[in-house]
């Protein structure tokens, strides 16, 4: 297991749960050195954007996965790759279904982060780093509000029972982190109910 994630880009904190370090990071999920990188994709996109660059070094596989329906993209599906290939440089990459795009909202957001995290803690791994949409993670945007709040729901639970992680990051568009950050930011002040992380 990595001490901690190196990765290139910048960073942002966004407070600490459980013991655990929230941060928003602006890179290529598949460039960040972590123990587990976990890529959320939707039912109905055949090639999700997120997916490429673990597309890229498995040779097309991903495609032919989902061709014969193995990998559907459904809700709190996961596929769990244990020693992916190079140059991926995390650990283990999960790849979890966030279902139908258009069925998105909070509760499913709560339902597919709380899967993510119990696989996490099943794995005991210590650093985490998960991007949604594309490879360098989402941009900005007041509506993704909810959404945040429901992630940070969604592993509170995991994080407070079985406190394996110490680090998750966020995956952000370079371009959208300092808006990104502070919406992160505003959502788990939210979420924990205190402008003051929790130990």
């Amino acid at each position: 297991m990595t001490a901690a994630p190196h990765h290139s880009g910048d960073v942002r904190p966004i407070g600490l749960l459980h013991g655990c370090i929230l941060d928003v990071l602006s890179d290529s999920l598949w460039h960040v050195e972590t123990d587990l990188a976990v890529a959320g994709i939707h039912a109905e996109d055949p090639s999700p954007a997120v997916l490429s660059g673990l597309e890229r070094a498995l040779g097309g596989g991903f495609t032919g996965l989902r061709g014969a329906g193995v990998l559907s993209g459904r809700l709190g599906e996961t596929l769990l790759l244990s020693k992916p290939p190079k140059p991926i440089r995390a650990g283990a990459v999960l790849i979890l279904g966030l279902g139908q795009a258009e069925s998105v909202s909070a509760e499913t957001m709560r339902r597919a982060a709380h899967v993510a995290a119990d696989q996490a803690a099943r794995i005991q791994v210590k650093n985490v780093a998960s991007a949604c949409g594309s490879e360098d993670g989402a941009g900005a945007s007041a509506s993704a509000m909810p959404h945040l709040w429901a992630a940070i729901a969604g592993i509170e639970g995991v994080l407070r029972t079985r406190q394996h992680v110490r680090r998750w990051s966020f995956l952000s568009r370079a371009a959208d982190l300092d808006r990104f950050a502070e919406t992160f930011r505003t959502a788990f002040n939210r979420a924990i109910g205190s402008t003051s992380p929790i130990c």
